[in-house]
């Protein structure tokens, strides 16, 4: 049984919460609470687009007996699906949005000349 792809309307995506409702309605659970909350993940303000893609930033604890953060880019694709941008992570918030930024303007979508 083939799974049927939903492509979102990311053109529609100017916020967070368009984020999280557009990642909800294609049937991903990305920001559902109990996902957020096991990986004490928080979403932080600020988006790029990229063609059908958006970047964003997260934070989450390092561990479960380390407290402090570790802050990451992600990919939400056309799907829905949200993907780590890079592997690397970063130490503050603001390391965080400028490599987004950065990632934002280098970044090859698949499928379109490069």
């Amino acid at each position: 049984m083939s799974e049927t792809k939903t492509k979102i309307r990311t053109k529609n995506i100017y916020t967070i919460e368009d984020l999280k409702r557009a990642n909800e309605e294609a049937g991903r659970y990305f920001f559902s609470p109990n996902t957020m909350r096991f990986f004490a993940s928080r979403v932080l303000e600020g988006i790029w687009k990229v063609g059908d893609y958006v970047l964003f930033c997260t934070s989450e604890k390092k561990g479960f007996r380390d407290s402090s953060r570790e802050y990451s880019v992600r990919v939400m694709n056309p799907e829905g699906y949200v993907m780590p941008g890079r592997k690397d992570t970063y130490s503050t918030a603001r390391a965080a949005k400028k490599a987004a930024e950065e990632y934002s303007k280098s970044l090859t979508i698949p499928g379109e000349a490069e």
